[in-house]
């Protein structure tokens, strides 16, 4: 009787504080794993635990506490999708002002940590009601599933390679560099300019952070992390695709067409591995979240969730800004479906996307303007002749050309494998769902992004605002997840007869488009097919009086695990270990440039050292390979190129002329690769023993 007693004044106290033991409990275990962590090592299993609580506490815990404090989302998975804006929110901030006093990326941290100690009281107060057990269950069993994939993730992901350099060379400056002056600090080139794609670092300070807080090299963040962000990815996947349909089933299977689409179509894990890049961030685990909140409102129109949209939207856009306007397509086509099918009906709808459109546009437009200088001097915004030309050329595979314009080809729109082909052959199935809201999206949004791609003269426009290489991209924002979700509620009223046609459906388009591709068959007719059937959809859908009745989520959910079944046997088949980075630098030079060349001396090299140098030491270089190298005014990528060429490569330079194309970039050392030509009379007169390891060579340039 006294345990009683005293257990019900425990309950008491809580109640008098009114202190939710939910959030507490989610606050004190995600500093306790972090805390816990650093014990571990920092390899294997210990780093996986590093990574994974220090992802928590920087992408979910700040903004779980703001958001909670000022109005949390009922659905679990949406509470996700606007922790994450709000954290992203908080570290943008924190970025500014710490870019603003000119201070290290420790502020940005404080900063975050201010806001969330702040928030902390007041979101412990808050009275939001629990989440239902009958809600986290399946979050539980997506977050397992997750797991599951990053292990695959983790276990193929060997080596940083291609535009992963990059991307890891700007985190590796916000983690190392001791005074952030501006965001030119992060230029690869001191006599650079900014990257129009990400000119405001704020995914690459996440990495950044995520590395600070596991207290592990930001490299390992990179290399590791996408195996830690799957989970979080397929979360706020599942968290829309639940919304929209008003179904767990609906979200699970939405949940497994992206893991189609993205991992098994090319075999293996596809752009999961690269979560930890701002590409694959923004498309998969950004624009799904924000699409979550987006769907939320359009269901029940709670003011709380305007300003997690427009952080959200503030997020992609700065992460990857044009992003931003295929999910504007999206929510125009929702909005042009429901005009259609609704009509006299539509007002509400009106006044709920022009909400959303207000919370989108803004920030994204607040943020074109300040990038405006920059994108005024990229090659590829409104290109003149000749780089179209050149783009037309780079992406030939992809385009169908007709004179002066081009359009994308069918079988590129339809790329992403079995499941692709079989999200277009559910589209016609959607006119008996194009009046529900639902079914308005993934209709409207198909037809609005497949008018873009198909029209010669729209895709043309369109690609010289965004640039060809970005407009290449719209197939990957097609609703094709939502349609596979939305198909199997719709095919499981057959129950028995549908999960037998769905296993059957898989097995048979798995032989005959295969991960592999060795097929070779075309897959184009799909589109057409659910093309044909979206017109339809929008022409007489509005005539239906009444929508059917859907399956039941055991069904459905049985439907999707038996076409998965062979497309994921299929994919995970052709797993594979990535092979190293033949062209790594050796860790004795890494370690020589990290204690001789300090934060602001330019390092010249070959195209390929300085690339790999730059990841690897936050120092600047003189030059980089053009394709990895944003084309702007400033930047002179090919010029820079030619300049290493007549420096290390080209006939008929003396050294009189070397000198001064060194003193040309400010550069005060010098990496030579003696399995590349270069200049061997001058090396021998200024190498001084640095470091030589038989290939490459350290050299600090006398002074003239």
């Amino acid at each position: 009787m006294e345990a009683l007693r005293a257990r019900g004044a425990v309950d008491s106290g809580f109640r008098q504080l009114a202190f939710d033991r939910g959030t507490a409990a989610f606050v004190l275990a995600s500093l306790a794993a972090l805390g816990v962590a650093q014990l571990l090592p920092d390899t294997g299993l210990g780093l996986a635990i590093r990574l994974g609580a220090a992802i928590v506490c920087v992408l979910l815990l700040p903004g779980a506490l703001v958001q909670r404090w000022l109005g949390r989302p009922s659905e679990p998975g949406v509470a996700v999708a606007g922790a994450l804006a709000w954290s992203l929110g908080l570290i943008a901030l924190g970025l500014a002002i710490t870019f603003a006093l000119g201070r290290s990326l420790t502020l940005t941290l404080i900063v975050m940590a201010l806001a969330g100690g702040v928030a902390l009281v007041p979101a412990l107060r808050a009275s939001c009601p629990p989440f239902s057990r009958v809600a986290l269950r399946p979050i539980g069993i997506v977050v397992f599933a997750g797991l599951l994939l990053g292990v695959a993730v983790w276990w193929a992901s060997e080596a940083i390679q291609g535009d992963g350099l990059f991307h890891l060379a700007r985190a590796r400056k916000l983690d190392e560099l001791s005074a952030l002056d501006s965001v030119h600090s992060l230029n690869e080139f001191r006599d650079g300019g900014l990257h129009p794609g990400y000119a405001f670092p704020v995914w690459h300070a996440a990495m950044a952070l995520v590395a600070r807080l596991a207290d592990v090299d930001v490299g390992a963040v990179v290399q590791y992390g996408p195996a830690l962000l799957v989970p979080l990815a397929l979360v706020v996947t599942y968290a829309a695709g639940a919304v929209l349909f008003g179904s767990w089933a609906g979200g699970a299977g939405t949940v497994a067409a992206q893991i189609g689409l993205v991992a098994f179509a090319s075999g293996g894990v596809g752009s999961f591995e690269l979560l930890s890049l701002p590409p694959a961030a923004a498309r998969l685990l950004l624009v799904p979240a924000l699409l979550a909140l987006v769907f939320a409102y359009l269901r029940e129109p709670r003011r709380q969730l305007l300003p997690s949209i427009a952080l959200g939207a503030l997020a992609v856009a700065i992460v990857h800004g044009s992003y931003m306007v295929f999910v504007c397509l999206l929510v125009l086509g929702y909005l042009l479906a429901r005009l259609i099918t609704e009509r006299r009906d539509a007002g509400a709808d009106l006044r709920r996307v022009g909400a959303v459109f207000v919370a989108l546009i803004l920030p994204f437009a607040a943020f074109l303007a300040w990038l405006l200088p920059v994108l005024r001097e990229t090659a590829a915004v409104r290109p003149d002749a000749l780089e179209t030309a050149r783009a037309i050329d780079r992406y030939a595979n992809v385009l169908v050309v007709n004179d002066d314009t081009f359009r994308l080809s069918a079988d590129t729109i339809v790329r992403g494998g079995v499941t692709a082909i079989v999200a277009f052959l559910l589209l016609p199935a959607f006119v008996l769902l194009v009046r529900r809201r639902s079914g308005a999206l993934v209709v409207g949004g198909a037809f609005v992004l497949l008018v873009v791609a198909l029209v010669p003269a729209i895709f043309t426009e369109f690609s010289e605002l965004l640039s060809l290489s970005q407009a290449r991209r719209l197939p990957a924002f097609l609703p094709l997840a939502f349609a596979v979700g939305g198909g199997a509620l719709l095919v499981a009223k057959a129950r028995q007869r549908g999960v037998a046609v769905a296993l059957a459906l898989g097995v048979v388009l798995v032989l005959l488009y295969p991960a592999s591709g060795d097929r070779g068959y075309a897959t184009g007719w799909a589109m057409w097919i659910g093309l044909a059937g979206i017109i339809v959809a929008l022409a007489f859908g509005h005539r239906l009086e009444q929508t059917p009745t859907l399956g039941t989520n055991g069904w459905a959910a049985l439907v999707v695990a038996a076409f998965l079944v062979p497309v994921a046997v299929d994919g995970l088949a052709r797993l594979g270990k990535e092979s190293g980075d033949p062209r790594a630098l050796p860790g004795g030079l890494i370690d020589a440039v990290r204690e001789q060349v300090a934060f602001d001396e330019v390092v010249f090299a070959d195209l390929e050292t300085s690339y790999r140098l730059a990841a690897a030491a936050a120092v600047p270089i003189a030059a980089g390979p053009p394709a990895h190298v944003a084309q702007t005014t400033s930047n002179r990528p090919f010029e820079r190129r030619q300049d290493v060429i007549d420096f290390f490569y080209r006939g008929g330079v003396d050294d009189a002329d070397r000198r001064q194309l060194l003193e040309h970039y400010g550069a005060t050392w010098l990496v030579v690769d003696r399995n590349r030509r270069f200049p061997e009379d001058l090396v021998a007169r200024w190498a001084t023993g640095y470091y030589d390891d038989g290939r490459y060579v350290l050299i600090r340039i006398p002074s003239a």
